[in-house]
């Protein structure tokens, strides 16, 4: 039996990278896979990228929205799936990542909300940063700090059904706020060692603009929107948790963790290996089978 997944693409004027991220998703060969595109009513040609595709997907619509987490909320509230994710329209949906998310789901009937690796990618598709977060840690989210990561998660429809939803007023932290909801609804993340998804960071991304790559916004622009950010986020941590005052520590401890269980050490590894290759070559597919053909065990071995 596999499980229903439903993902979901929100996308504004990303004709640029669309397409990829389509393929992505349909060259899955997933059997019971329900695939809904909501753009923001772009004025460029991801209309027409959409089109070309739209046999292979369930449910599209472009049409003025009121952003990121409007889009995805709308793509969820007609979902059926078992289990839900969305994809941005930038990013990548690494191959063989719905198979493991189905093995996981069948090894493990009881978990709700799952959580892998992530790898960064340039505009052009090469990989420049490899990302191994830790499994759940209690203590860290009783001091406010609760690192899952955005891509490479995929959770419940009936848990998503038990929470408000992702929350329009955010502008960066809607993830983590939802997050925090899971989280304090009493579910807990299962963190699986193999890279699901490859996140991409270029000028026009919100993430990149915000908080990494100097030059794409005037510094003014650039400060206001890290001041946002920074608001947001400790927004949340009132909201959703009460006070702030440990997370300083929290995070120290987290460094220790990560360095003491090796996960620093195993994203380093990794990132030798793939650093300046393009995703398709550290990730290729079976052009029979849709298959991902190399895999990267906890210990970052390739095999």
């Amino acid at each position: 039996m596999w499980p229903r997944i439903t993902i979901v693409t929100p996308s504004y004027n990303q004709g640029r990278f669309l397409e990829e991220t389509i393929l992505s998703v349909i060259n899955q060969d997933y059997p019971n896979l329900e695939y809904f595109i909501i753009d923001g009513g772009s004025n460029d040609n991801s209309v027409d990228i959409i089109k070309k595709y739209e046999d292979k997907i369930d449910w599209w619509v472009s049409e003025p929205d009121e952003g990121q987490s409007d889009a995805i909320n709308k793509g969820f509230s007609k979902a059926t799936g078992d289990f839900l994710t969305w994809v941005n329209s930038d990013d990548i949906l690494l191959p063989g990542a719905l198979d493991t998310v189905c093995k996981v789901v069948k090894e493990n009937p009881s978990v709700q909300w799952i959580a892998g690796n992530t790898v960064w990618i340039d505009a052009d598709g090469k990989i420049i940063r490899c990302s191994r977060l830790p499994h759940y840690s209690r203590l860290l989210s009783k001091m406010g700090f609760l690192v899952v990561g955005g891509p490479s998660t995929f959770f419940a429809r009936s848990l998503y059904k038990t929470v408000k939803g992702l929350r329009l007023d955010l502008f960066f932290a809607m993830d983590i706020d939802l997050w925090w909801q899971f989280h304090n609804h009493g579910i807990y993340f299962y963190r699986i060692p193999k890279y699901l998804m490859a996140f991409r960071f270029h000028a026009g991304s919100k993430c990149s603009a915000s908080s990494f790559a100097s030059g794409t916004l005037k510094d003014e622009e650039r400060r206001l929107m890290l001041e946002k950010k920074k608001r947001e986020e400790v927004s949340l941590l009132i909201d959703l948790y009460g006070n702030r005052r440990l997370l300083p520590l929290a995070k120290v401890i987290y460094r220790c963790k990560q360095t003491l269980n090796g996960n620093y050490l195993k994203a380093w590894l990794d990132l030798r290996k793939m650093q300046g290759h393009l995703w398709q070559q550290i990730f290729p597919i079976d052009s029979e089978s849709g298959r991902n053909l190399v895999d990267f065990n906890s210990e970052g071995r390739s095999y």
